[in-house]
């Protein structure tokens, strides 16, 4: 295949809320950013001088992807869903400290979707800082996901 300029297109954000469907969240300002974590394990031996020297091999333990996301327009209804954090929790009130995410049914459905791009990760959860302002200009709404495997599937290129 030949090189070439990859340009997406507008990326439109769903998430599975709770619904059992897909809701319409909203477009990104300036895309996505998809970044890739993987895991791994050095395995020491005396051959390269035990735990002190470099590994014989490395065990790879699977991975984790972030999806980064800045929106400047949301429907704020499907948003108050995904911001409570835990999905099914009543919006405004937090969750009881030790509930299991993926084990507990609490995991977001993420369905990325261009004219080139289609993803859907299994098991997304809002890890890190939500954000949004208030004021005189237009709002953005500062997103990052935390998606895990399940089953050994990270995401599918289809919007189911």
């Amino acid at each position: 295949m030949p090189e070439a300029i990859q340009v997406p297109g507008a990326c439109h954000i769903y998430v599975d809320t709770n619904t059992g469907a897909f809701e319409a969240l909203g477009y990104s300002i300036n895309g996505v950013e998809i970044s890739q974590t993987p895991f791994f394990l050095n395995v020491p031996g005396d051959q390269n001088g035990g735990d002190d020297g470099p590994p014989i091999d490395v065990q790879y333990l699977g991975e984790l992807q972030y999806l980064r996301m800045e929106l400047s327009k949301w429907d704020s209804a499907v948003a108050n869903k995904c911001i409570c954090i835990v999905k099914g929790a009543p919006i405004g009130q937090t969750s009881s400290p030790g509930l299991l995410m993926a084990g507990g049914g609490h995991c977001y459905k993420v369905s990325l979707r261009s004219q080139i791009l289609f993803r859907t990760y299994q098991l997304c959860f809002l890890r890190n800082q939500v954000e949004t302002q208030r004021g005189t200009k237009f709002a953005r709404l500062m997103l990052e996901w935390e998606c895990h495997a399940s089953g050994g599937l990270l995401y599918t290129q289809t919007i189911s």
